[in-house]
């Protein structure tokens, strides 16, 4: 898997927000912030798992206009693959017998989705399958480790507990690493909170904007503060890259209303050096469109 194919995904699925937060990255009147593209992974030449042998057992029925969310992942949105309509898209029925077909496939992008449906339609059947992603790559083998936590019993949800504790020391990874520890984080384990503070002193942009990201799954975890980490973006544009600040706006306006969020929006609002990054603190403060614009 390239670097350039990795880093895409580390976002997109970076930006599935923590239970009950909103989406992404907000939408401005006139203008909307980019976003960062959904991933199309090579396909993978890893071995693939072996069906379950479990008892046919029928996952939950998809419905399309239900929220689709897992505990770890939150509510997911477009254009994040694991959804269910990347199976779709990929001819894959979302059902027990299409999800266990995906789960074989050699498309990166249909075993992130069908990993996740295991999770998210509770297909306790399939679990086993799941767990033989452990040894695939690591962005597939992160998934599978998640879903294992949520979905996963006695030994078998320790064994995805302690793949996401050791995807923590794999290096090579940065993004994959952060997202294990943002799973970790929403179980209420502090592991990674050392990998999210060096994520955002990274000198790669990537990186720390899906650490900007996460931040929230780390409340109260080692004394962060979720507002602290904006204040540290955010004061004296200290974060160099303007997309950086301005998701570090959309994700403190949603943060509970305080004296010091609404400080930092007006500093920002007043201050930093990007108009794009000026605006959207001056539109989140509740400014006219033309206002907020100046």
């Amino acid at each position: 898997m390239t670097r350039t194919a990795l880093v895409g995904a580390a976002l997109a699925l970076a930006a599935c927000s923590s239970p009950g937060a909103v989406p992404p990255s907000p939408p401005e009147p006139a203008e909307s912030p980019s976003e960062p593209p959904a991933p199309t992974p090579p396909a993978s030449t890893s071995s693939t798992p072996t069906p379950s042998d479990a008892p046919a057992i029928d996952c939950t029925a998809w419905t399309p206009d239900e929220p689709y969310a897992t505990p770890l992942r939150g509510p997911l949105v477009e254009p994040d693959p694991r959804l269910a309509t990347t199976l779709i898209d990929k001819s894959f029925e979302v059902d027990r017998a299409g999800i266990e077909r995906a789960l074989a496939s050699d498309d990166l992008t249909v075993q992130w989705a069908a990993i996740t449906a295991v999770s998210a339609l509770r297909c306790h059947a399939l679990l086993a399958a799941v767990e033989a992603h452990l040894t695939s790559p690591a962005p597939v083998a992160v998934e599978a480790a998640a879903t294992l936590v949520e979905l996963g019993r006695g030994d078998q949800k320790q064994r995805g507990n302690t793949a996401l504790h050791a995807a923590l020391s794999d290096h090579s990874w940065p993004e994959v690493q952060l997202t294990a520890a943002t799973y970790l984080a929403r179980t209420k384990d502090s592991a990674g909170v050392a990998v999210l503070r060096r994520a955002l002193a990274s000198q790669q942009d990537a990186l720390r904007l899906q650490a900007v990201l996460a931040a929230p799954a780390f409340d109260g975890l080692d004394g962060i503060k979720p507002v602290a980490v904006y204040e540290s973006v955010l004061l004296e544009a200290k974060d160099p890259s303007p997309l950086v600040r301005r998701e570090a706006v959309y994700r403190l306006a949603v943060l509970p209303r305080s004296a010091r969020q609404q400080a930092l929006l007006e500093h920002v609002a007043a201050h930093d050096p990007d108009p794009k990054v000026r605006r959207a603190a001056a539109l989140r403060l509740g400014a006219p469109d033309d206002d907020a614009s100046r």
